[in-house]
């Protein structure tokens, strides 16, 4: 779409609390939503849509519906802001290439650097994207031991922060757990501490530093 002198800012927030293949983060991923949005919400920027999803997005081809349905309308002069927070993958020792999973817990897909990229082929304008899980940064092959032959988001018009490097683990906290063996997962808080630290900072809710943009 052409740019019409107007920038119109549209984010797409998604957390991933309960998989098939690995250990539940919940209610981990829904906080740093929750927290994103808060964030988003107080931008001096008005966001002309914020969505979350209903119902927990478990395969690549549903995000990439949403990815069309959220940002399809943006032109040259807007941003769409993606936010992902879920576990990843990352082991190429074992053979594992890079993943963010998307899953409820009964169905669970991988979504790779590529299927990302190309959800994003057609959408026009600037391209944020918020990576909060283990390994991101293989995403965009940062802190990997031998550069990827491939790397991914090399275009101006995308904009990739990742909570940990390629090797790294991202960490959510559990303020019951330390004192309270038996808590359930209802008693369970906490959040990734990338999302956390940022969302703070971000929101005047806070006394946020952050400057005007």
């Amino acid at each position: 779409a052409e740019a019409d002198g107007e920038r119109v800012n549209r984010a797409l927030l998604i957390g991933v609390d309960d998989f098939v293949s690995r250990q539940s983060v919940y209610p981990s991923s829904t906080n740093n939503v929750f927290a994103m949005q808060e964030a988003l919400q107080a931008s001096r920027y008005p966001f002309g849509a914020i969505v979350i999803p209903a119902s927990p997005v478990t395969g690549v081809e549903e995000l990439c519906e949403l990815i069309g349905e959220t940002f399809g309308a943006a032109d040259g002069d807007d941003v769409s802001y993606l936010y992902i927070s879920t576990h990843g993958e990352y082991d190429p020792a074992n053979g594992v290439d890079a993943a963010l999973l998307l899953s409820d817990g009964q169905a669970e897909e991988r979504l790779t650097p590529q299927a990302l990229q190309d959800a994003f082929a057609g959408i026009a304008g600037t391209k944020v994207l918020l990576l909060d899980a283990c390994y991101s940064g293989a995403f965009i092959g940062k802190g990997m031991s031998v550069q990827p032959e491939t790397v991914y988001f090399q275009s101006d018009d995308f904009k990739v922060l990742t909570s940990s490097g390629a090797m790294e683990e991202s960490w959510y906290w559990s303020a019951a757990a330390d004192a309270d063996t038996t808590e359930t997962e209802e008693d369970r808080q906490g959040a990734f501490y990338f999302t956390q630290m940022m969302s703070q900072i971000l929101n005047p809710r806070y006394g946020s530093t952050a400057d005007a943009n």
